[in-house]
């Protein structure tokens, strides 16, 4: 039986005793506002006023989903597990549906290198500002105090691909 409360999830075992996921265990934001099993993955989805987190039973690793990028709303509701790898997450700005994909390693470089020509600043990988929200042809290039260290990762990432 798994039971969200202000601060923490308390879990309580089949022999009776009761466990607590909280802070401490690594839970990112305490304030929990629902819980969702997903026995086929083997994982806990922890819905809070910040966002949902998903745990991975075994591992002790968390990933956290909040706002635009992942959720509709802040403020999670409710959160549903749902088999097939897809979780439903109830927001105050609407639903969410979180989907795992497997991706190739060809497919996310594909994917990275239209994100990359975007990034083009002379040659050299610089920060992108969206003049408009979530509009990504927006995109404003500009130098900034990392220009240097994007640009590295990319070569090295280039000079791998080739090692």
């Amino acid at each position: 039986l798994y039971a969200a409360n202000p601060v923490s999830v308390n879990v309580r075992q089949p022999n009776g005793t009761v466990t607590r996921i909280g802070y401490l265990e690594g839970l990112p934001f305490n304030e929990t506002t629902s819980v969702a099993v997903d026995d086929a993955a083997g994982a806990l989805w922890v819905g809070t006023i910040k966002g949902a987190a998903r745990w991975i039973a075994g591992t002790g690793n968390w990933q956290y989903f909040y706002l635009p990028r992942y959720l509709p709303g802040e403020s999670v509701v409710a959160s549903i597990a749902q088999q097939g790898g897809t979780t439903a997450i109830v927001t105050d700005g609407g639903l969410g549906l979180l989907e795992a994909q497997s991706w190739t390693l060809a497919r996310k470089a594909a994917h990275y290198e239209v994100i990359q020509a975007r990034h083009n600043r002379y040659g050299l990988t610089g920060d992108c500002t969206l003049s408009t929200f979530g509009n990504v042809s927006s995109c404003v290039n500009h130098d900034d105090d990392n220009s240097g260290l994007w640009t590295s990762v990319v070569v090295v990432a280039e000079a791998l691909r080739y090692a």
